[in-house]
């Protein structure tokens, strides 16, 4: 049996944002442990940790994961409390986020998705938020292996996912007006996920190419890009015009969405003694956002 200190992070986010109200600021810590049982054949990691907000208001954070590997799969087991990040709104309601997930994975706990093998996992997910409401998911994905282009390692993935909401957290917002020239006025009315993002009978298929250059012995260059398919239940707001400069009131009303799910990622890592320097560019689109992410970080190990 052994212990080990799971990698601690200090965590700060900054966000300034009409839908958040304005500048918003958050600040997290969190350390953990975790122990391998090989008598029982477990692997067991757990940690805590505090988010502090901009308006002194603070959430007590935590997650506790386990492993049961086999031969050639592990069932996983994963509850987790958090609090909604997931809108501009979010930042500044604090709803709690309790979830329980159980899964099937086909590898070992962060391998590589361009190794020897087949990898890949499915996982079911129950979600409980704080305001009473509830949502359920399920997904899959598969990695295969496609070889090898000299140094370049390459991989051909496969995902699909399911998301519902029991109850839609999403309200109007008018975001402009103009005049028709038969007369009258139309409407732009936005819609706007307050205090989180609920999804809605969603339903997204995935396929994707990973590749990984080795550059050099310090130096690791990896790109990823996928796309596909998608359809969900959208709540919208009417009317689309009118006599009136303005809507006299909103009436809310659900459709049928498809969208192109996409993703394209791009990472380098470059490790020098006990130092890890690690850059990510991303950029993603899906149902309800459109969002470009830089992410720089150092990693030191003591």
């Amino acid at each position: 049996d052994g212990l080990d200190l799971v990698p601690g992070a200090v965590v700060l986010v900054l966000l300034d944002a009409q839908d958040a109200g304005g500048f918003v600021r958050l600040g997290d810590a969190r350390i953990g442990i975790s122990a391998r049982y090989p008598r029982a054949a477990l692997n067991v990691a757990g940690r805590v940790g505090l988010r502090r907000f901009s308006d002194g208001a603070s959430a007590p954070l935590f997650d506790l994961r386990l492993e049961r590997p086999f031969a050639a799969f592990s069932l996983t087991a994963a509850l987790v409390r958090d609090t909604a990040l997931d809108s501009a709104p979010s930042y500044r309601s604090h709803i709690t986020v309790e979830s329980l997930a159980l899964g099937v994975r086909r590898e070992e706990m962060g391998a590589h998705p361009t190794g020897a093998k087949l990898t890949g996992a499915v996982e079911v997910r129950v979600v409980r938020f704080g305001d009473s409401n509830a949502a359920l998911s399920a997904s899959a994905w598969a990695a295969l292996p496609l070889g090898r282009l000299g140094p370049l390692r390459l991989a051909g993935t496969a995902a699909s996912s399911y998301r519902d909401t029991r109850d839609a957290r999403a309200r109007a917002v008018l975001v402009g007006s103009s005049p028709i020239p038969t007369g009258g006025t139309a409407y732009e009315i936005r819609t706007l996920f307050d205090p989180y993002v609920t999804p809605e009978r969603q339903l997204e298929a995935r396929l994707g190419l990973h590749a990984v250059l080795p550059a050099t012995p310090r130096l690791t260059l990896a790109f990823t890009a996928e796309a596909g398919a998608g359809r969900e239940r959208a709540t919208g707001f009417g009317p689309a015009s009118g006599p009136a400069a303005g809507p006299i009131a909103l009436t809310p009303g659900t459709y049928v969405r498809h969208y192109t799910p996409f993703r394209a990622a791009f990472s380098a890592t470059l490790v020098s003694g006990s130092k890890t320097l690690q850059a990510d560019v991303s950029q993603a689109s899906s149902a309800f956002y459109n969002v470009t992410t830089v992410d720089l970080r150092v990693t030191r190990r003591f």
